[in-house]
């Protein structure tokens, strides 16, 4: 661990590590999944058209069977690509048979937390998200009910930005109990990728974003919403750093925490040049850090005077990963707690527009540098600038969103100029 993280965790003291305490996984809760169908009355979340004069719209289930790629999830699994997979793995079973793609394919509570209704075919269904429903179902149109109340019945908070970020990651990162391993990818599967506000606006939306709405969920602010998400991102990731996945079972330790692109392009395609975070000679197999590089963002912007010591812990997580795996895991772990003591800082309040748009400029102008070249992280930063570009300058957001997607649209076809590109023509309308 290097000095200045040392000297960092010791002014901020332990106070500040306490963080969200996020209710159990509805997988892994107790709580019975009792099946989509006890929603999807016309009376309850299963009318054809959305209603006015109700607290909800009521179509949910609707929404979620026509628009939502979740329920979908079934027919994933029994796809030509998903059957290849398995079969590539050597698995036991189909894949739509087997644990580890069951696990974030469908919802997949254990057997004596399924009821009656419940099947493999709604794929990740209502509970997958709110959680078992055994105890809330019939007290949670209770309009005299609070929030509160339903969650200590059970339901998962999916409205708290903290425990969103966790119930998504779980799948679209990984967890100690379940994750997309060097192998699983070289079988077929893709590399995953998340941003938590920009995948929120993604979704179907089957709520009404009103007042009624904001006063019984406290809806958050898209920007602190993002940041959230940015660390549960970092600090999810130096997780399973700091975790046995990490741990060679061969010759090799796990590749998936590895940087994809610093092998998988041509070898004629010479990439590699001197970074300020990556103090590693030509050749070098980096880890991967493009959850990291919008934490060093918002911590350059908002947070200067802790720049340094996040930079020398950077330079100190890349190095110990070409000594060995121990001192890797003890460089992650000490990071966690550097991010927690960065984000206790940067989420407590909204904010300002200067901030917002100091941010935005720093993360333009690392993109525009090469900061963020590596394709992992050129898409990270793309998420944050239309975000923050739709907040700040809504005509310019109209006329550059697409020139930036579009900068990032292809992993196979990616190209460094185009990406640099569109960041220095938002550099120059900034």
């Amino acid at each position: 661990m290097s000095a200045l993280v040392k000297q960092f965790t010791a002014l901020f003291g332990l106070a500040l590590l306490a963080t969200y305490a996020a209710a159990e996984l509805p997988q892994q809760a107790d709580d019975k999944h009792l099946g989509v169908a006890t929603c999807a009355s016309s009376t309850c979340h299963g009318s054809v058209k959305a209603l006015e004069k109700t607290r909800v719209l009521q179509n949910e289930y609707v929404i979620w069977s026509r628009q939502d790629a979740h329920s979908r999830g079934m027919k994933t699994l029994r796809n030509e690509a998903s059957q290849r997979i398995a079969f590539n793995l050597g698995l036991a079973e189909p894949a739509h048979q087997a644990k580890v793609c069951m696990d974030c394919h469908l919802d997949n509570p254990e057997p004596a937390a399924q009821g009656r209704k419940f099947t493999y075919n709604d794929g990740i269904g209502c509970e997958a998200c709110h959680g078992g429903a055994e105890n809330w179902l019939k007290s949670h149109t209770n309009k005299d009910r609070s929030v509160e109340e339903n969650i200590a019945a059970g339901m998962y908070p999916t409205h708290e930005p903290k425990a969103r970020a966790e119930l998504c990651l779980s799948c679209h990162m990984g967890t100690e109990d379940k994750f997309t391993t060097h192998r699983i990818m070289g079988a077929g599967h893709p590399r995953l990728s998340f941003d938590l506000q920009t995948f929120t606006e993604l979704q179907p939306a089957h709520f009404r974003l009103d007042q009624d709405y904001q006063q019984r969920k406290n809806d958050s602010d898209p920007i602190q919403t993002w940041i959230v998400g940015v660390y549960a991102n970092a600090i999810g990731w130096l997780e399973l750093l700091a975790s046995d996945w990490l741990n060679p079972a061969d010759l090799f330790p796990e590749l998936a925490v590895f940087d994809c692109q610093a092998c998988h392009h041509p070898l004629t395609d010479v990439r590699w040049k001197p970074r300020s975070t990556k103090p590693l000679p030509p050749g070098s197999v980096r880890i991967a850090d493009s959850h990291l590089m919008m934490v060093w963002a918002l911590t350059s912007a908002l947070q200067p005077a802790q720049h340094e010591p996040l930079k020398q812990w950077l330079h100190a997580l890349h190095s110990s990963s070409q000594r060995s795996i121990e001192q890797l895991k003890a460089e992650a772990s000490a990071g966690i707690g550097l991010l927690r003591q960065l984000q206790n800082t940067q989420s407590q309040e909204l904010l300002a527009e200067d901030a917002q748009r100091s941010l935005l400029k720093r993360i333009v102008h690392g993109g525009k540098t090469g900061l963020f070249d590596d394709y992992n992280a050129a898409e990270q930063a793309v998420f944050a600038s239309q975000l923050l570009l739709r907040a700040l300058e809504p005509t310019l957001y109209k006329d550059k969103a697409s020139e930036l997607f579009a900068s990032v649209a292809s992993e196979r076809n990616y190209n460094i100029g185009q990406f640099r590109s569109a960041m220095r023509a938002l550099d120059k309308e900034l």
